[in-house]
Order: C-alpha cells, then sequence, then structure tokens
C-alpha cells in the first residue's frame, strides 16, 4: 500500500490523438486526491519554478542552472516544495507539476528586465 491510500496514479497516454482538447482530457477531475489537494498557493515563485523543472524531470543541478541559483539553493528548493505539498518523491512533484500546469503564477518580470543591461 502506498502512502496516498493505496491508490495507484494512471497517467494518460502521450499519443496527441488520443488528446481531444485541453480542456476536456486530462483534467484535475481525473486526478488523484493528492494531487487536488496540494496547495500551490504555499510555495513562492521560485519554488513554483523548481516545481516546473521538477515536472521536466531536471537534477538540481539543471535546476540550478537554469534558475542562475546554487545546486545546494535548488536542493533546499526541492526539500520545502516536499514539505509544503506534503510530498515525498520527485515523482509525485512531477505529477503535481504536470497535472497541475495552469495554476502556477506568470512568469515574473526580472529586475535585469525592468532596468535594462547594467551600466545604462
Amino acid at each position: 500500500m502506498n502512502r496516498h491510500g493505496g491508490a495507484t496514479l494512471s497517467l494518460p497516454s502521450d499519443r496527441r490523438t488520443q488528446h481531444v482538447s485541453e480542456e476536456g482530457c486530462c483534467g484535475l477531475a481525473d486526478a488523484p486526491r493528492w494531487v487536488r489537494d496540494a496547495d500551490l498557493t504555499r510555495l513562492t515563485p521560485r519554488e513554483c519554478d523548481v516545481l516546473v523543472a521538477l515536472g521536466e524531470c531536471l537534477t538540481n543541478a539543471d535546476i540550478a542552472r537554469r534558475c542562475h541559483i546554487t545546486e545546494r539553493t535548488a536542493k533546499k528548493h526541492v526539500a520545502s516544495i516536499f514539505v509544503k505539498l506534503d510530498i515525498a518523491s520527485r515523482a509525485e512533484a512531477a505529477v503535481i507539476a504536470a497535472l497541475r500546469k495552469r495554476e502556477f503564477r506568470s512568469p515574473r518580470v526580472s529586475f535585469r528586465t525592468l532596468v535594462g543591461p547594467a551600466g545604462r
């Protein structure tokens, strides 16, 4: 028995022909309760970025490079996500990221984008 009450997760096939529309297929209503119950509002914007990266099966080193942080910081963000979402694995994080991707906050505007290149 797994930690989510014995329920097994069957992900939809990746064949595009079986996906009629984004709204009518693979919806959150079909997701396991632990996916629906994960409170994404508890995550910081950076943790949301890291969760998206976990959904892409990136390693901590790859997450660090993408987010311009150290690998140790990436590891701390992953651990914080596990605690806040009450999950125990990167696979569970990837499932949440995949099935709830529409709920993530819109991309943030970086400080560099606002002020332009250094020296201007």
